[in-house]
């Protein structure tokens, strides 16, 4: 009796033992899957962020371009009033000169 009871003993483990790689090789093909999904959407999320990166590089330049034209053009407009009216220039730096030498000096006692 102890033969037949040695035997449906690993028969039992032997079968419990092809289930678990069963379902060892279902959950490996299961995960397979998933991470190819996630692949793909990842490599779909960065293309966009490359290309939104790339929309925001053109526009950071061209922005950039425009505000150095605009600080050019309004240099030049400055220099061209100071040398048509050098009196009022003067007159409004000395003012500019006093008025922050009032301010900082209050805050000094």
């Amino acid at each position: 009796m102890k033969k037949t009871q040695g035997r449906k003993v690993k028969n039992s483990i032997t079968s419990l033992s092809k289930k678990a790689a069963k379902d060892a090789k279902k959950i490996t093909r299961r995960a397979k899957a998933e991470t190819s999904k996630v692949k793909a959407q990842t490599r779909g999320l960065l293309g966009k962020a490359k290309k939104k990166l790339s929309a925001l590089r053109k526009s950071s330049s061209k922005t950039l371009h425009r505000a150095k034209h605009k600080a050019h053009a309004t240099e030049e407009e400055i220099m061209h009033y100071v040398k048509k009216n050098p009196v009022k220039s003067m007159s409004v730096v000395a003012l500019t000169g006093l008025i922050a030498g009032f301010i900082t000096s209050r805050y000094k006692k």
